[in-house]
């Protein structure tokens, strides 16, 4: 390739970087939410009344009545405020899960028309409270209150994603890749993505069966990130900002890019509808591969992987259930499918597309992990007699031994609760159940007014747990594996064994 064509192929490319980089540093797409008219639409008034007066027979105290009803991520928030009166009166912020906010409360200056005060959660806010407080003077009218959240930087974000997509097309066609049928089947993919997608083209989020949960797993993961955790176990968002491990129980892997974007900007709302936009794309993507690999036309596999984006089910597990879990193990599912058929009728070599499944769909959803393994049990035992007659056991336990090893990460932890009887029911009804005291790692079983509330927690003492049993065993092979032993290297190995 030429000077003068590479400038043509990667200088748009160069180009959007640049725009993208700039949008990103200067902030000038940033937007952010404006609560308007909140002391009608957040704010409950005593007898709905927004105004007191000494004169007219009424006293100092509250005029309003419960919290806003808003559920609020940590960050720092600007009301602005017309609360007119002839005397200082006050303002006051809390959060119904204690939540710290500062300043937690603010005065009020006699009769200044439009005053504005920021104020900072310092975690995520429950059930904010916005409380006025008539103190002082002969009358208060609240006649104004408008609030503004921190800045998001999903613009930015769109026009990341808008110049990803510009420049593969653009590289693909300027390249001659993307010319005849390779063109047509992208044209009518793409348009089955937008059709399958359009609920995420808002700046809302539809509030199904599983959004809030999924959401709450989101800020986690993102809680843990911001803590110097990875991988994330106990993220501190959950259960009131006191944090749970639900990482170990439900695999988060594939939200971390989620938890990413929020840590740089990006509004929960939106990581959410680009994360099910973004599921619909895999799903086609895989299906189309995996559908050209095993069938091998060009056309029978668009048509397959427009039939799967836009088939009901799957629509519906993003955009009615919001069953995060199932619908990205529907994404990855043909690669399983694949790789299944590989190791069974195609090539046996290609055992890793079998285990890249199964770890991609043990890592997004427990049922489905269940479905396909029984699905594969059957296909191996109605095509047992070629599975023996050409040797294919061996690539089978090949992939099964791969995958293992992919999830181990997540398997160990999830091993190790489950054996010691610690369940996500348990930690979901009381988290303090389940939970040690530092101190407690000492003096378990000594009749101690430690002990914990869940007695089965007393033999912790006694279990190490399957990371540090296998982490132990794999120092005691490497050190006999050594040739020569110094005596740091014998203390070690006599520690471990002890």
């Amino acid at each position: 390739m030429n000077r003068r064509k590479t400038y043509r192929v990667w200088g748009p490319v160069f180009a959007a970087a640049v725009l993208v980089l700039l949008v990103f540093v200067t902030g000038v797409l940033d937007k952010q939410r404006v609560f308007e008219d909140m002391e009608y639409n957040q704010i409950s008034f005593k007898e709905n009344r927004r105004s007191r007066s000494l004169d007219a027979g009424d006293r100092y105290g509250l005029l309003n009545e419960g919290a806003t009803g808003l559920n609020l991520p940590a960050g720092t928030y600007r009301l602005r405020y017309w609360i007119d009166g002839d005397g200082e009166n006050r303002l006051r912020f809390s959060c119904g899960n204690n939540a710290a906010v500062s300043p937690a409360e603010v005065t009020v200056p006699a009769g200044e028309g439009w005053n504005e005060v920021e104020f900072t959660l310092q975690e995520a806010c429950v059930n904010l409270r916005l409380d006025i407080d008539f103190v002082s003077g002969t009358y208060m009218d609240v006649v104004n209150l408008r609030m503004y959240s921190p800045f998001y930087n999903d613009h930015a974000w769109t026009l990341l994603f808008a110049a990803i997509l510009f420049s593969v097309l653009w590289v693909l066609g300027t390249t001659g890749r993307l010319a005849g049928e390779r063109a047509g089947v992208v044209i009518f993919i793409g348009l089955a993505l937008l059709i399958a997608n359009s609920p995420a083209y808002k700046d809302t989020l539809n509030l199904a069966h599983d959004t809030y949960f999924h959401m709450a797993r989101v800020e986690n993961l993102a809680s843990g990130l911001a803590g110097g955790q990875f991988p994330v176990r106990a993220g501190g968002y959950t259960y009131n900002g006191y944090g749970a491990i639900t990482s170990v129980f439900y695999a988060d892997l594939f939200l971390y890019p989620l938890a990413l974007m929020r840590l740089m900007g990006a509004s929960i709302t939106y990581v959410m509808n680009v994360y099910m936009a973004a599921v619909s794309l895999v799903s086609a993507v895989t299906l189309y591969a995996c559908a050209r690999r095993m069938f091998g036309e060009r056309w029978i596999a668009a048509c397959a992987a427009i039939l799967y984006t836009l088939a009901v089910y799957r629509a519906t597990n993003a955009y009615t259930r919001c069953a995060v879990g199932e619908a990205t193990a529907m994404a990855v599912l043909p690669l399983f499918i694949l790789g299944l058929w590989e190791v069974v009728l195609g090539d046996s070599r290609r055992y890793a597309t079998l285990s890249v499944g199964a770890s991609c769909v043990f890592l997004c959803h427990m049922i489905s992990t269940l479905i396909c393994a029984g699905t594969a049990f059957l296909f191996c035992l109605i095509h047992v007699r070629r599975i023996v007659r050409e040797k294919r056991m061996i690539p089978l336990l090949k992939a099964v031994g791969l995958t293992a090893l992919l999830c181990a990460f997540q398997l160990a932890p999830l091993l190790t609760y489950s054996l010691q009887g610690i369940g996500a029911a348990e930690l979901a009804s009381d988290v303090s159940y389940s939970a040690l005291a530092p101190a407690q790692l000492f003096a378990l079983g000594s009749g101690n007014t430690l002990a914990p509330r869940n007695i089965h927690l007393t033999r912790f003492s006694t279990e190490i747990g399957l990371p540090l049993l296998a982490g132990a065993a794999l120092a005691l092979y490497g050190l006999t594996a050594q040739k020569d032993h110094g005596l740091k290297a014998y203390t070690a190995g006599l520690l471990l064994a002890g």
